[in-house]
């Protein structure tokens, strides 16, 4: 327990009441184990625990049963610790740091030692910045997506953590995951692969939506931006009918986040994840050609063959 919740110390991690061992130390102990000694540096040599008879875990047949101490010993060099662990002088070690993966492999077969293989439950996800003018357009974010050489990752950078069978996830690129309680993404999407071709395609697109130069190498009638020209979009069309794109209130997400369009506030041509509206010919209104564009395109699928 926290030396602050018993003597009312504000808390704060840095507080030199929370950081001072020897008060650390006394405080009662609700685990399996209690402080019992320490090595000459205090905290930084070796500490040893003893069992905590008054663990209630033990009366619910929690293990572990047959351990009076546990010592904990702080060895910084790594090639130290694995002789430590080779000589026994460790009961357990871990990696990292203190070799590489290949050396704990060739521990295996040993009679007097053991090496476990456990999965890791970690992941590596790519936060991007909405904020940025660019990053908040999804095309943008797709073409990055594609152009990350996942397989070299998985072969050259991860075994060096550790990391020898990573597994791939699946993958999404949405402005929020969760909004109020409701997952905004498809669970089942494809893991996304090394393809610079479709990261350039995806830029392309991404280049007709800030120019429109070009409203026919766009998804023109996706207004919902769904990968479908469908109803959907008509309803999307009707409700920004006589609007300039991108300049009215919010109401579709949590208004504390953010006011009006243009989003981001600093002239950004684009909303969050929003990167195609009903302006199909991008003339700065939404209006009957954009209608006769929905319905010419209607049932297409966007921005291009195998593309989410």
């Amino acid at each position: 327990m926290p030396y602050h919740y018993f003597n009312g110390v504000p808390p704060n991690s840095q507080d030199p009441e929370n950081t001072n061992f020897d008060k650390a130390k006394n405080v009662p102990a609700l685990g399996p184990f209690k402080y019992h000694s320490e090595g000459p540096s205090p905290g930084y040599s070796w500490i040893k625990l003893e069992r905590n008879d008054l663990y209630f875990g033990y009366d619910l047949g929690w293990g572990p049963y047959d351990i009076d101490y546990w010592i904990f010993e702080y060895v910084t060099e790594g090639s130290t610790s694995m002789s430590k662990l080779i000589l026994h002088e460790f009961d357990y070690a871990r990696y990292p740091p203190i070799a590489p993966v290949e050396v704990f492999e060739g521990l295996i077969g040993k009679p007097d030692l053991t090496v476990y293989k456990t999965y890791y439950v970690a992941a590596n996800p790519i936060w991007m910045n909405f904020n940025n003018p660019n990053l908040s357009n999804r095309y943008v974010r797709l073409a990055l997506a594609h152009a990350i050489p996942y397989e070299d990752i998985f072969k050259d950078v991860l075994p060096s953590w550790g990391v020898t069978d990573p597994i791939p996830g699946g993958s999404f690129i949405n402005p929020w995951q969760y909004y109020q309680g409701v997952p905004l993404f498809n669970s089942e999407m494809d893991r996304y692969t090394y393809d610079i071709d479709k990261a350039k395609q995806y830029l392309d697109m991404w280049l007709y939506a800030q120019t429109g130069s070009d409203y026919t190498k766009g998804p023109v009638g996706d207004a919902n931006f769904d990968g479908t020209v469908n109803l959907d979009d008509l309803w999307y069309w009707l409700e920004e009918y006589g609007n300039a794109p991108y300049t009215r209130p919010i109401t579709w997400l949590d208004p504390s986040w953010y006011t009006t369009y243009p989003w981001p506030k600093e002239g950004g041509p684009i909303a969050p994840g929003n990167d195609i509206d009903a302006d199909f010919n991008n003339n700065d209104l939404t209006d009957m050609e954009d209608f006769s564009l929905w319905i010419t395109n209607y049932g297409k699928e966007y921005p291009f063959p195998g593309a989410w």
